[in-house]
C-alpha cells in the first residue's frame, strides 16, 4: 500500500480521535494558564552604552543607509565598520537606527553585510595571531577570537 493511500485511510481516524464527547467539537490543547504554568519575563535593566565606542547608521524609510548626514552603500558600511571593530574589540557597539518604514528585508541585508564584516575580521585576527584562517583554528582559539570580536549590533 502506498503512503498516500495510507494517509487517506488515517485522516478520518485522526479527526475522529480529536473529537470529544457527544458535542462533536474538536478538542484543543490546554493553555498555559489551564496547566498552571506561569510565564514571567524577567525585567531587563537598561544597558549603559556610554562605556562603549559607538558607531551609528540610520536605515531610512526608503531603504538607504545614512551615516554622518551622507548616504552610503554596503561597501562603505563594511569599510567603516571593519577598522572600527578591529580597533575597539569588546568595547564597541554598532547602532542601527531604523524607522517604522524601513523594510525588514533591507534590515536583514544590512545585518548580512555586518556578519560578513565580522567574519573577515575574525579571519584577519586568526591569520595575524596564529597564521591560520579562522575555520582552521582549534576550538579554544576560536573562542578567544569570538570573545574579543563578538558582533555588537544594537537597535
Amino acid at each position: 500500500m502506498s503512503s498516500s493511500n495510507l494517509l487517506v485511510l488515517l485522516i478520518p481516524l485522526l479527526i475522529y480521535s480529536c473529537r470529544s464527547g457527544n458535542d462533536n467539537t474538536v478538542r484543543k490543547s490546554p493553555t498555559n494558564e489551564e496547566k498552571g504554568v506561569k510565564t514571567v519575563i524577567p525585567r531587563q535593566e537598561p544597558i549603559d552604552y556610554s562605556q562603549f565606542n559607538l558607531i551609528e547608521f540610520e536605515l531610512t524609510n526608503d531603504d538607504r543607509i545614512l551615516y554622518n548626514d551622507s548616504y552610503i552603500n554596503f561597501i562603505t558600511l563594511d569599510s567603516l565598520t571593519y577598522p572600527f571593530v578591529l580597533k575597539h574589540k569588546l568595547k564597541h557597539r554598532i547602532r542601527l537606527i531604523t524607522s517604522k518604514e524601513t523594510s525588514y528585508g533591507y534590515y536583514l541585508q544590512v545585518i548580512d553585510v555586518l556578519k560578513h564584516t565580522y567574519k573577515r575580521i575574525k579571519d584577519t585576527v586568526a591569520h595575524d595571531q596564529y597564521g591560520l584562517s579562522y575555520a582552521e583554528l582549534s576550538d579554544s582559539n576560536r573562542i578567544l577570537i569570538d570573545r574579543d570580536y563578538a558582533m555588537g549590533v544594537i537597535d
